[in-house]
């Protein structure tokens, strides 16, 4: 059974081991990632979206008609912290674009919604789209692996100090086709990259809990991560730079700006620091310059 799941949402925490689990409870299933196809038609999508979320649409519709199911999860909360709503509204963008699409062979979408307090294991989840899958229960005893089981916090280990700090969404620091290309141009220019995905998120948000800035508890997942990124690579371990990946300008990346701007001016001897707005520079020449420029005044910096 060839089943279709995006590359991008594979980046998302947790799917990584919701698809290992379910290649232990079925080896038969041939998976799809990618597809040479693209999507010409006009989709339904608002025009207020994220890069990120239209390129998942688009790229879960692409794997279009050449799989037998699509696994598009309904992702609302990881350690009880709220994903950004486009991805609780994922599924039902898909599925309308598939009902206009492909309204002669309808694919089965299976959504399964996230919904975790903690990152636990992912074996009943696996289990349960099994089930839609292949109409019964699997016999198979499932080797459990928790979400987020492959990071190892060992960062403290490494000389970062010339090495150039990426931070932003988790989903798309490594993701080529969301990143603009940015850790690809770094290493190509001779730089060593880390990022935010190198910390346990339990770091990230212990560190975020000390300047929530705001009335109450800093709710939304990925502002946990940037702004415990930004801390990290200021108070813990300083690298020579430091990049903020962000994908669009909407409400909560907007105001994580002026809030990581703000620390960095009250900062004795701060690190470089460059914001990209993935949105707004999608030629690789034009994030080329950009990060020549950044570079020259790292380089700079480290000369004086």
């Amino acid at each position: 059974m060839k089943v279709g799941f995006c590359r991008e949402l594979l980046h998302v925490e947790g799917m990584a081991a919701l698809k290992a689990t379910l290649d232990r409870l079925a080896p038969e299933i041939e998976w799809v990632h990618d597809s040479a196809k693209k999507v010409r038609s006009q989709l339904l999508l608002d025009g207020d979206a994220c890069y990120p979320f239209k390129k998942m649409v688009r790229s879960a519709l692409s794997l279009l008609p050449g799989v037998d199911a699509l696994l598009v999860p309904r992702i609302i909360r990881l350690d009880n912290y709220l994903m950004c709503p486009n991805f609780r509204a994922l599924p039902d963008m898909v599925r309308l674009n598939l009902e206009r699409l492909y309204s002669a062979k309808l694919i089965p979408l299976l959504t399964p919604e996230i919904d975790a307090v903690t990152s636990g294991p992912v074996d009943f989840l696996a289990a349960d789209i099994f089930k839609q899958l292949f109409g019964k229960s699997s016999t198979a005893s499932p080797v459990v692996e928790k979400a987020g089981a492959h990071l190892t916090e060992d960062l403290r280990k490494r000389d970062i100090s010339k090495a150039i700090a990426l931070i932003g969404h988790a989903y798309v620091l490594p993701d080529a086709h969301l990143n603009n290309g940015v850790p690809e141009i770094l290493h190509g220019l001779g730089h060593e990259t880390v990022s935010t995905r190198d910390i346990a998120f339990n770091t990230l948000t212990s560190l975020a809990a000390r300047h929530d800035y705001y009335a109450k508890t800093l709710y939304w997942r990925s502002a946990r991560e940037v702004l415990g990124g930004f801390l990290y690579f200021t108070q813990v371990q300083r690298p020579a730079g430091m990049i903020h990946l962000v994908p669009f300008n909407c409400g909560v990346d907007a105001l994580l700006r002026i809030e990581l701007a703000s620390l960095h001016n009250r900062l004795n001897h701060p690190v470089p620091f460059m914001v990209i707005v993935c949105d707004e520079h999608t030629q690789r020449d034009h994030v080329l310059t950009r990060v020549e420029a950044f570079l020259d005044m790292v380089h700079g910096i480290t000369l004086h």
